[in-house]
């Protein structure tokens, strides 16, 4: 017999409300708040003898009161996850009940989300052995040089276990590369990172007389993360926390009651992005959320609940504690988990401070602490201080620090306002723990200018994470009237069906350049005539030090660009981008003639050469785009989607792929109405033109691809049938 087995309760039970009929209902699910209900499952159940049967409840919202054929369990708090041994009151017929409150709780519901009450997660029953393994601590180590990795185990046994040993054994791909009976060392491990969550599967299991009484399994991983008062460093290397903040909620009819697909969406999106941490917001989430960060490769940080409230009041308080206890026993092995945080943007003492940050440390000494924090600098660093919490937090609304757009705005607001708040942190790593919401969401212009100061303030070394707020658009109550549209909050990087807005885009792109090198930019000069008549018509001729926008204009003002398609009235902005040195040799693709106008790689010309004949150091591409089918419109980043071939005169090919937001991007990439603006790491940008009433705004950038003194023969663009690639020239250069 297996030692453990697992009955699920999950299913239709009986639901009612004083003086309401009981209906059918699912279970898990989510009732919007209608006070208190009445949980009903009446189910058969076969005993075996000698074996001990426990009840779990993951999740009840926010307050329940168990019984089981009548006998009292206990009250359980929000979220959390509360056993029973049932083992003597279990029968062959059984009623449990489970009552529940959702709005008159203690340590009850707050206005800052949809509130959702009832059996919000699974229940089951386990079947265990007379002897098993309640739960574990594993602590993990590493040498100095990452060489060597050290797991302590500490079980919690329940039951005689006089006689038993304990047998832990690790193992990775299936393969077992250790076994003790004490601490388990493991050679050159394998570090977890979101980059490579490299995960290693824990077996313990109890003997007795050398035969197996019970197992327990569970995944860790071994990973660094230490700061040095300013920065953070994840196994040795500087690591900058680019996350944002999730709500355990899905639609109006789901609330918590999400399903693995669900869950697992969630996260890739988020990875997806570029994070690599997630805020878990603000509430002990599913288990499954954890486990799969650890999986996907996500960082995460836990917290005890609550928005907003007053933890001065005793129950509060005690409930705040508990509910972070019980998080940090669920989840303290488990990789992804980052930090712990004792609160969010909360009324709270300096004792609930250092009471909540010693229950952290007693729990799980290895791992941060902190809270999610609003106070002003003045405030904060003292109390923090004396807590002796690791890292300060802050939450940058409301103090005209998203006034940073020149022109009209006062220099007394925006950027140097986010710098004075910046400066009065120090001696230990800030973070922001939630930035942006309905400030920038709606001003993708102004949420990316945010981000360049950012950016710098990281570069700097004073800024060692930025956390926005949030994911995802939610129901709620009445929390903000200039957040709420029909009782959504509008503030998320997608919808609440997860539809992406532009802001998701403008977030991706600037993670990307935090985590990619800088741009190859060419930034040469013209030196004489340009030699480019047989392309750019007004291009001849170009005084020294012209840049290369001029060119553009030029196309643009004549009114035959981009294959005369568009009739382009004026230019009404232009970017200046890379100033072009002098070419050599004549320029490809001839058969331009005298007109304005790309070749158009597509489906129904796929491949298109042109001849170029020279020695050069670098090849200059102009175009790099498409018309909608491309970056950030359709198609993921990074995807294939053609090829440059080049022809050297010695026959020889050199291939470099057209990857989506790489080498291509859409043409139509910077829109007035919704600013966004992509960037690619290794094209520059040449010009931006507008076209039409609406003033859409047009680029064309150059490619530069290093030849290296070599006979170029022909440039060939060759395309999927799924999209176009627009060509304006190839500019051979010494």
């Amino acid at each position: 017999m297996s030692s453990r087995k697992r009955t699920s309760l999950n299913g239709i039970w009986k639901f009612s409300t004083p003086g309401s009929a009981c209906t059918d209902i699912a279970v898990p699910s989510s009732v919007r708040c209608v006070g208190i209900s009445k949980f009903e499952k009446l189910f058969r159940f076969e005993k075996s003898g000698g074996r001990r049967y426990i009840l779990t409840f993951e999740g009840i919202n926010y307050e329940g009161r168990i019984t089981l054929n009548g006998k009292y369990l206990g009250t359980t708090l929000p979220y959390c996850h509360f056993s029973f041994d049932i083992t003597n009151i279990l029968r062959d017929e059984n009623i449990l009940v489970a009552d529940t409150d959702d709005i008159n709780a203690p340590y009850g519901p707050t206005d800052g989300w949809n509130n959702y009450g009832g059996i919000i997660r699974s229940v089951y029953i386990d079947e265990v052995p007379p002897v098993y393994i309640e739960n574990i601590y594993v602590r993990t180590r590493l040498s100095p040089d990452f060489s060597e990795a050290q797991a302590d185990i500490i079980p919690s046994v329940s039951g005689n276990a006089d006689g038993i040993r304990v047998i832990y054994s690790v193992s990775f791909g299936g393969e077992t590369i250790a076994v003790s009976d004490g601490t388990v060392t493991v050679r050159k491990p394998r570090l977890w990172s979101p980059d490579s969550p490299e995960l290693y599967r824990l077996t313990v299991t109890l003997e007795k007389d050398g035969t197996a009484v019970d197992t327990f399994e569970q995944n860790i991983g071994f990973k660094s993360l230490v700061h040095d008062g300013k920065r953070f460093y994840l196994n040795g290397r500087e690591f900058f926390i680019l996350g944002v903040c999730r709500h355990d909620l899905g639609s109006l009819e789901k609330g918590h009651t999400l399903s693995d697909g669900d869950i697992e969406k969630d996260l890739i999106m988020i990875k997806q992005l570029g994070c690599n941490f997630v805020r878990l917001v603000h509430y002990p989430h599913d288990k499954r959320v954890i486990d799969m960060c650890d999986r996907i490769g996500l960082l995460v940080s836990e917290e005890s609940g609550l928005w907003w409230s007053d933890l001065t009041k005793p129950e509060l308080a005690e409930g705040a504690i508990e509910v972070l206890r019980r998080t940090l026993l669920r989840d303290r092995n488990n990789v992804s988990v980052a930090f712990w945080m004792g609160f969010n943007e909360c009324v709270f003492t300096q004792e609930f401070l250092d009471r909540s940050a010693r229950v952290c440390r007693e729990l799980d000494p290895d791992r941060y602490v902190s809270g999610a924090n609003c106070m002003s600098p003045e405030m904060t660093v003292p109390m923090f201080d004396r807590a002796g919490i690791d890292f300060y937090t802050f939450h940058p609304y409301g103090s005209g620090v998203y006034s940073v757009t020149s022109g009209t705005n006062s220099p007394k607001g925006g950027t140097s306002t986010l710098n004075r708040i910046i400066d009065a942190f120090s001696g230990k790593p800030l973070v922001f723990t939630e930035w942006g919401g309905w400030n920038v969401v709606g001003n993708p212009a102004l949420f990316s200018q945010f981000c360049e100061k950012m950016k710098s303030a990281m570069r700097q070394g004073k800024l060692a994470g930025m956390i926005y707020w949030a994911f995802a658009d939610m129901y709620e109550l009445n929390r903000d009237p200039d957040a709420d549209v029909d009782g959504v909050q509008i503030e998320g990087l997608v919808t609440v069906d997860r539809r992406p807005k532009v802001c998701y885009y403008v977030l991706r792109d600037f993670i990307k350049s935090l985590n990619d090198p800088e741009p190859v930019k060419c930034e040469m000069t013209v030196t004489g005539s340009c030699g480019c008549e047989n392309i750019l018509t007004r291009a001849v001729n170009l005084p020294e030090q012209e840049n290369y926008a001029a060119i553009f204009s030029a196309l643009v003002a004549d009114g035959k660009a981009m294959g005369g398609r568009f009739r382009h009235r004026a230019m009404r902005r232009t970017e200046y981008g890379p100033v072009l040195p002098r070419p050599v040799g004549r320029i490809g693709a001839a058969d331009f003639g005298k007109r304005t106008e790309p070749v158009i790689v597509s489906r129904n010309a796929p491949e298109y050469t042109a001849d170029v004949g020279t020695r050069c150091e670098k090849l200059l591409i102009l175009g790099g785009v498409a018309f909608s089918q491309a970056y950030p419109f359709a198609g993921a980043f990074g995807e294939k989607r053609g090829e440059i071939v080049i022809r050297f005169a010695d026959g020889t090919d050199a291939v470099m792929p057209i990857r989506n937001g790489i080498e291509l991007l859409s043409a139509a990439t910077t829109f007035g109405s919704s600013f966004i603006d992509p960037r690619s790491p290794v094209m520059s940008p040449a010009v931006t033109f507008s076209y039409d009433k609406n003033f859409e705004n047009y680029r064309i950038y150059v490619l530069p691809i290093e030849i290296g003194g070599r006979d170029v023969a022909s440039v060939t663009f060759r395309v999927r049938e799924d999209f176009n690639y627009l060509v304006y020239g190839v500019c051979a250069v010494k």
